[in-house]
């Protein structure tokens, strides 16, 4: 038993209610005229939920840190030679390279901290002129040394940890030729200026 009309204007059952709704909208006019189809617009229900737009995404950066490291921080570095063993058949360098006095002793830092975490600056000393490019993350200081000489100084990387108010860690350095490896110690602490 169907509730609609028969002959001509019949109309199948449709699984889809945006189908049953234009097709009802479509005979309607021609089986009961103008006044029926206003009614089925007006009482008819929505053929289909109305779909939201989701809301508008919004990049969200980290979590900002507690700020901590944000600022200019000024420090020293001692430089000691690293003596890698290798023996001298498989690429090592004899022992009286190793130990040379050359890019030992203290140096100097000075980075620059953003909001974001990255950290920009400088090193010279014995190991040359360095830029220092990095970034702080949950207390973690990471950053390479990149050798301002063209073809002298020494180019490496640094870890440090946040140790109170200062950040201490350690790094590793080699010459541009590969024939000289340092290493070393870094003590930093926020300038006041």
């Amino acid at each position: 038993m169907s509730d609609h009309p028969s002959g001509p204007c019949r109309a199948r059952r449709w699984r889809r209610p945006a189908v049953i709704l234009s097709a009802a909208l479509a005979v309607v006019p021609a089986c009961h005229g103008k006044e029926a189809r206003r009614e089925l617009e007006t009482t008819a229900p929505s053929a289909a939920p109305a779909v939201r737009p989701p809301p508008p995404v919004t990049p969200t950066a980290t979590p900002p840190q507690d700020g901590w490291y944000v600022g200019t921080w000024t420090g020293s570095y001692q430089s000691v030679p690293h003596r890698i063993e290798l023996p001298p058949a498989q690429g090592g360098l004899p022992e009286w390279k190793v130990e040379g006095k050359t890019g030992t002793g203290p140096g100097t830092l000075t980075l620059v901290a953003s909001a974001d975490g990255t950290v920009t600056g400088h090193a010279e000393g014995p190991l040359g002129k360095q830029e220092v490019r990095g970034a702080f993350e949950e207390g973690v200081l990471s950053a390479r040394l990149v050798s301002a000489g063209a073809s002298s100084g020494y180019s490496g990387t640094l870890v440090a940890r946040r140790d109170g108010d200062r950040v201490v860690g350690t790094f590793e350095a080699g010459s541009t030729d590969g024939h000289e490896a340092r290493t070393g110690t870094i003590t930093l602490e926020k300038s006041t200026r």
